[in-house]
């Protein structure tokens, strides 16, 4: 009886597989999208900063965080520190 259900459980897990490769790479794709849409002007980068902050709440390094997961990674932890600053938060 195992060498009958082992083949058919073998053929689901490749199924799933394949799923799930052609779901990362639909993801990964989205994302390259995304990231190109992601401002790289310095007012833009400010107003981004102001924006995550007032909706979440997050601290300089949280959103330090977020910003380099968006590719943002031209500022530093003190240049969010010094947007809040201005801004007066």
């Amino acid at each position: 009886m195992g060498w009958l259900v082992q083949p058919l459980l073998f053929f689901l897990a490749r199924c799933s597989r394949n799923q799930l490769i052609r779901q990362i790479e639909f993801l990964k794709a989205e994302n390259e999208m995304l990231r190109k849409r992601v401002p790289k002007k310095p007012d833009e980068v400010r107003e981004l900063v102001l924006k995550i902050a007032r909706e979440t709440g997050w601290g300089y390094t949280r959103i330090l965080g977020e910003l380099r997961k968006l590719g943002i990674n031209d500022i530093c932890r003190q240049t969010v520190v010094n947007i809040f600053k201005q801004a007066g938060n």
